[in-house]
């Protein structure tokens, strides 16, 4: 029959699918891609170092992480404190309060979820230390060497009895290196394949294997007895005779049997059911030493692999759309505004009450507050050192304290000098209407509060001077503009 060229391409490509599926084989169910290979004890002990490794990565990045949203705190904080538009201070300020305390909340969790994973990776690399203890000190098999010429001096069983001793060598498991720090794609064990949150199941070697092997010793005797000068037999080792030649009808001998203990692993079930993750078995353990059975190891990987981190997003990483549903962001926002919070109709208000300070779009929210976090460059001189960065690259400098108690004493005077010139009640909303309704330049111009910027008439920015005593701007947004001391400072820096 007439064969296409596109049917022989299948047949083709199914017999290299066949090929390929009878290397690999299927994953077995409840193992990841390493866990399924770990059919040794090498091989266990490779993994068991890997998911240690990987436990320890997760308490390590996770701290990081943490750290990373403490600074954004700080961030915004440190732009609070600099900014003299009122809504935009009041925004940065309610972002920082709103990430603390989501900070705070998760802190009990995040705590005992990294004990929860340390403690496995230490039972995980004591488990490991152990399977190349074992490795290296279990014996596989005996050689029975020569026997000593018969004597008699030793005096065992009875005085002046004819003796010989036979001494053989023990070969243990695995003489050449079980390589545990290298489990890259050259391993057998690859810790790219190791993934906890999949499994259900590991392979372990069983806890009989770490008993000492069965020993058994075989004596054999023949004819009318011995004397001193037998030598060893020719032909069968630990064996001596008469003459020394090959056995005859007088003989006596000895050899040393063992039973090595099995290095194959078994499927060991991590949690309380068998066929998928669930909860931690709870149960009583073997008796004996507990911290040296496979379950002890078992459950501290169950436990582990279940905690989880609450880490918090920064707001500076969200987007408006998302901060808007957030009921607590708009409670912060009016105690900040110092405006009551126990309307009935607060959950409806949520979104407004946000739009209030931090925009009515995405693109007000990303100048006003990403960028002006996040990418924003600023020179600040703190102890004879000049700094330009980021808000959030300043958050995390060590001369940050220096400069969060700089911009504070900033904005207090700030606060106290408008407070003493009375202060007008515009909010800044107001003057940006009032100036981007004027037309033309010259009107803008003689009008209080206003430029003409860019082509068109604008509220003016306000200006302060930094540590080096040069004009910055503070704001990076006509949007809002400030007339009055923020009342939020008053709650920040005074009582």
């Amino acid at each position: 029959m007439h064969r296409t060229k596109c049917t022989s391409r299948r047949l083709a490509l199914t017999a290299v699918l066949a090929i390929l599926f009878s290397i690999h084989g299927k994953q077995e169910d409840g193992f990841d891609g390493a866990g399924q290979k770990a059919t040794t004890a090498c091989a266990e002990a490779k993994y068991t170092s890997a998911l240690s490794q990987i436990f320890k990565t997760e308490a390590i990045d996770a701290a990081a992480e943490i750290d990373q949203a403490s600074t954004h705190v700080r961030a915004h904080k440190l732009a609070a404190l600099y900014s003299s538009n009122e809504h935009q201070s009041t925004g940065h300020w309610a972002l920082a309060l709103l990430l603390q305390e989501e900070i705070s909340d998760a802190h009990a969790n995040n705590k005992a979820t990294s004990e929860t994973k340390l403690e496995a990776a230490a039972a995980l690399e004591s488990r490991t230390m152990r399977l190349l203890t074992f490795l290296q000190l279990s014996v596989k098999a005996v050689t029975n060497h020569q026997a000593a010429s018969a004597i008699n001096t030793v005096n065992w069983p009875k005085a002046s009895a004819i003796t010989s001793d036979i001494t053989p060598t023990l070969a243990t498991e695995i003489a050449e290196n079980c390589t545990i720090d290298k489990l890259g794609e050259d391993s057998d064990i690859k810790k790219a394949q190791v993934n906890h949150k999949s499994i259900y199941k590991m392979k372990m070697l069983p806890d009989t294997a770490f008993k000492p092997p069965q020993l058994k010793i075989q004596a054999t005797a023949g004819g009318s007895g011995a004397a001193t000068g037998w030598q060893q037999c020719s032909d069968k080792e630990g064996v001596v005779a008469s003459g020394g030649e090959s056995i005859n009808t007088n003989y006596f001998g000895a050899r040393l049997l063992i039973t090595p203990a099995t290095i194959t692993t078994e499927s060991t079930d991590i949690f309380k059911d068998s066929d998928k993750r669930s909860s931690c078995k709870t149960g009583q353990y073997n008796s004996g030493f507990v911290i040296t059975q496979k379950e002890y190891t078992a459950r501290h990987v169950c436990k582990a692999t279940l905690a989880a981190y609450k880490l918090p997003t920064p707001p500076a990483d969200q987007k408006l759309a998302t901060l808007k549903t957030s009921a607590k962001l708009a409670s912060l926002i009016k105690l900040l505004r110092q405006e009551p919070t126990s309307s009935d109709k607060q959950e409806a208000n949520t979104a407004s009450e946000i739009e209030k300070v931090l925009g009515t779009s995405e693109t007000e929210f990303e100048a006003n507050f990403v960028k002006y976090v996040k990418t924003e460059k600023r020179s600040f001189t703190v102890g004879g050192k000049t700094l330009t960065c980021s808000f959030l690259e300043l958050a995390g400098q060590p001369e940050a304290d220096e400069l969060e108690a700089y911009l504070t004493a900033q904005a207090k005077s700030r606060w106290q000098t408008t407070k003493a010139a009375g202060g007008a009640n515009d909010d800044g909303n107001a003057s940006t209407q009032k100036c981007t309704a004027i037309p033309t330049a010259d009107k803008c111009n003689n009008k209080d509060g206003c430029e003409f910027k860019d082509g068109k008439c604008q509220a003016k920015v306000t200006t302060a001077t930094g540590t080096d005593g040069k004009p910055t701007n503070t704001t990076r947004s006509n949007s809002f503009v400030i007339k009055k001391a923020p009342l939020l400072l008053t709650f920040f820096l005074i009582g």
